[in-house]
């Protein structure tokens, strides 16, 4: 594999633009005639779209590690929600940066527990980081977004204006232009708008909190779909917990008894207002997207766009992601655009396995970079084109409440779920016995 095809100042830029708690089946380009998300669509038109790519941990801190290090849970250390990536973990960025790259991050990073000052965060080979965790008042620690909109004089409880719980819709009450997803792409454009001072080409970490839950999002975009218009609930029939691992069962008793009395009436509404989410989602990726156009950087930038997680959003009575491995959790939608110096073929539809951890390899081959020592994501690029030789995938979960290990390994047929420590474990054959 060639790795300098575009030396020195010819390198392209990246943009990697990261969303938190995104279905695979919630985007235009995967095959949703309801949704709209015109700007990714445009994208993947003229892009690469992986339809078989598989996060290695389904939680939030974990998975964003495993696709900024290209290493698995169990290698990088970053195993469960609260603990701490090591500081001497390899990362893309840090190997970037030193191959001449300035690299920046805007959103969410999850690599520590909230409570950990700035002064304390590790900055992980970023150059710049306009950091902000979560868009609520519970994570004021490391927040750019909370002190912008003090700034503004937004009332922090303005913002939580309306939540009930975590799977209550409501509009979000200051509007688009205060919203976590417009600071984030506003953010973004003014880098994007200074980039070509820096003298070298950049990576810029564009990481949105969306469609995570709670579930809000300003008008028109909350009132855009309706509970009937969504895709139905797969709602589990009465004895459906029979032979399903009791750590569901206790899952579903740890989210309280407000969540014990949702139907699949109330978490369609859920999804309407979920929807919305993508759709102002997809609006805020197309202000970056015109902030390139607008600095004539089109021709030099990759763009990746991709996912911790899934949802299971009131799938099969469930709620949230972690240690139960359905496809709602784990498949996620990826995809790459690159500029036409790469010769890449447009509308690429790649079937092949793919696991989170080959994007990082992947573009650090296309910026002509060679991976570090101790990466074990694949490269993806083939001059053109896009393919992997992946046989199966690996799926683990090491989860924070209920310490429980589930290892998965999927070959797009048969998916193998076992619980370390116990005498059971699950085999599906997703094409005649769906989970």
């Amino acid at each position: 594999m060639a790795y300098s095809r575009f030396p020195g100042a010819e390198r392209p830029n990246v943009l990697f633009i990261l969303t938190d708690q995104l279905r695979y089946d919630t985007l235009g380009f995967n095959g949703n005639s309801i949704i709209k998300t015109p700007n990714l669509d445009k994208l993947a038109a003229s892009g690469a779209v992986f339809k078989n790519c598989y996060v290695q941990n389904p939680t939030c801190g974990p998975s964003r590690a495993c696709l900024l290090t290209g290493r698995y849970a169990r290698s990088h250390g970053l195993r469960r929600n609260g603990c701490a990536l090591p500081e001497d973990q390899p990362t893309m960025m840090k190997h970037l940066r030193v191959n001449g790259y300035h690299t920046a991050l805007v959103g969410k990073l999850h690599f520590q527990p909230f409570q950990v000052s700035l002064a304390e965060h590790p900055d992980y080979g970023f150059d710049s980081m306009k950091m902000a965790e979560v868009p609520t008042v519970g994570g004021l620690r490391n927040n750019a977004y909370l002190e912008w909109c003090q700034a503004q004089g937004l009332s922090l409880l303005k913002i939580g204006e309306g939540c009930k719980d975590s799977f209550s819709p409501y509009p979000f009450a200051p509007g688009d232009r205060c919203h976590y997803s417009s600071w984030v792409a506003e953010e973004a454009a003014k880098y994007i708008g200074l980039s070509p001072t820096l003298g070298r080409p950049f990576f810029l970490n564009l990481s949105f909190f969306d469609p995570h839950h709670p579930y809000t999002t300003p008008e028109p975009w909350y009132s855009m779909y309706t509970p009937e218009e969504v895709r139905d609930i797969d709602w589990p029939h009465d004895d459906f917990w029979n032979d399903k691992p009791e750590l569901f069962q206790k899952r579903r008793e740890a989210f309280g008894s407000n969540f014990l009395k949702t139907t699949r009436e109330s978490w369609r509404n859920v999804r309407a207002c979920y929807y919305g989410m993508v759709s102002h989602l997809d609006d805020c990726i197309g202000r970056v997207i015109r902030a390139l156009e607008a600095a004539n950087l089109m021709d030099n930038t990759i763009i990746c766009f991709t996912t911790d997680h899934g949802d299971m959003q009131g799938d099969k009575g469930l709620f949230d992601k972690g240690p139960y491995h359905y496809q709602e959790t784990v498949r996620i939608p990826a995809m790459i655009w690159a500029p036409p110096k790469f010769d890449l073929q447009q509308g690429q539809v790649v079937e092949d396995l793919v696991e989170s951890i080959d994007l990082a390899p992947t573009l650090m081959q296309m910026c002509g970079v060679c991976p570090y020592a101790g990466i074990q994501g694949e490269s993806l690029w083939r001059e053109g084109k896009f393919g992997s030789g992946r046989q199966s995938v690996l799926i683990e979960d090491f989860h924070e409440f209920e310490r429980q290990h589930c290892v998965t390994v999927f070959d797009g047929q048969w998916k193998y779920n076992r619980y370390e420590g116990e005498e059971y474990g699950e085999l599906y054959d997703l094409e005649n016995d769906p989970m």
